[in-house]
């Protein structure tokens, strides 16, 4: 269950468009890297992460793809199964599968959509390192 603080940074979070550091900073009036850091850990959360399921599902409109349309997508042209027109110096229209380039963006955001990719800026330092004093007077 959600308080209410947690309840609003999910609905700014969805009203904007997916943007967790804008919406912490809506919610808790915070700095910008607070914001970020922050909203990382809150959207990490399993019941944060099922209340956006449950706002997703309730927005269902089939002129938006759903997540799994996305990653179907994202996957074709990974894979390179995705073809594009493009023009030749000769001005003849060919089709060829997509280039490298975005085989290896859409790589990226799979990952990222997956959670295999990770920002440095998310990496917490979990270890604690003792401080020893030695008072040799």
């Amino acid at each position: 269950m959600l308080n209410v603080q947690q309840e609003n940074f999910v609905a700014e979070f969805v009203a904007n468009g997916g943007n967790g550091t804008q919406a912490y900073q809506a919610v808790y009036n915070s700095d910008k890297a607070t914001a970020r850091a922050n909203a990382s850990r809150l959207l990490r959360k399993p019941e944060v992460q099922t209340r956006l399921k449950e706002i997703q599902a309730e927005v269902t409109n089939p002129k938006i793809l759903t997540a799994q349309e996305l990653q179907e997508r994202l996957s074709a042209v990974a894979r390179r199964e995705v073809s594009e027109t493009v023009l030749t110096p000769h001005g003849k229209l060919i089709e060829k599968p997509v280039s490298i380039r975005d085989s290896l963006v859409a790589m990226q955001t799979l990952a990222r959509i997956s959670g295999l990719y990770v920002n440095k800026q998310e990496i917490e330092l979990s270890a604690v390192i003792p401080v020893v004093i030695h008072d040799d007077i």
